[in-house]
């Protein structure tokens, strides 16, 4: 794998889910611009003295009501931060739920949408440009339906063959053909 692909998955894997080391390069980084210090001079001072610098200037930059929430987290038991954790878990993912839901429904009903307000003519039209690219010759009028034919032009014969006289008839043979009606005229 290439190097550089290698360093930029670990930096987003290491934004995404920031472990310890990923979280304290993140305050080191904010020490190092807040205070003007290379960062390299940053990890060589006390952690304490880091960490104290990050929290105050972040509780200080905090709502009153923010602070009061922080507060409460900074004390609560083990237990009650599990709870608190898992309904925070159950909320985003009710959250996910709806929100894919409402997509589903919206996409449907665009769908929806989209074919009422396709008339059968155009449909059609849709179908056949899709199929007949554009030429610069003319086009023929569309066929006529048969259901507009009271009957067939005098040159047309229609016969009716089986699978097999259909078969052959392809192949090349020929087979005998059913006589015409003679018109009594």
């Amino acid at each position: 794998m290439n190097y550089y692909l290698a360093q930029r998955l670990q930096a987003m894997k290491a934004v995404l889910a920031p472990d310890e080391e990923a979280w304290l390069r993140h305050i080191f980084r904010w020490y190092s611009r807040t205070f003007h210090t290379p960062l390299h001079q940053v990890e060589e001072l006390p952690i304490e003295d880091v960490l104290q610098a990050f929290y105050e200037d972040r509780y200080e930059d905090m709502e009153e009501e923010e602070r009061k929430k922080e507060i409460a987290e900074l004390l609560e038991t083990p237990a009650e931060r599990q709870e608190r954790l898992r309904a925070k878990d159950e909320e985003r993912y009710e959250a996910y739920e709806f929100s894919r839901f409402s997509e589903e429904e919206e996409r449907k009903k665009v769908e929806a949408k989209r074919l009422a307000d396709l008339k059968p003519e155009g449909a059609k039209a849709m179908l056949q440009h899709r199929e007949a690219p554009e030429t610069t010759l003319p086009r023929s009028p569309p066929p006529t339906p048969m259901k507009e034919l009271k009957e067939l032009p005098p040159d047309i014969e229609m016969k009716f063959v089986t699978d097999e006289e259909f078969e052959a008839s392809l192949e090349g043979q020929s087979l005998p053909l059913a006589k015409k009606p003679q018109s009594s005229q």
